[in-house]
């Protein structure tokens, strides 16, 4: 869970996420506020979506979320 966050220099090689009903994300299942992800990369990754929210870097977000140098 991150509120008003800041996530630099990252990188995430061959992440699995299997969920079921909950929120994830490679870097955080939620997000809200103000957050930045910076130089963040993530490769060798796969994502399997069972009725909730999955997402490559967020699950779930709210608010301003800026995404510089991500892929």
């Amino acid at each position: 869970y991150l509120d008003d966050a800041t996530i630099k220099n990252l990188n995430i090689d061959k992440s699995d996420i299997i969920m079921e009903f909950c929120s994830m994300g490679n870097v955080a299942a939620y997000a809200m506020g103000d957050c930045v992800f910076e130089n963040i990369s993530i490769t060798n990754s796969q994502i399997s979506d069972y009725q909730s929210y999955v997402g490559g870097f967020v699950g779930w977000a709210s608010g301003n979320q800026r995404y510089i140098n991500c892929r």
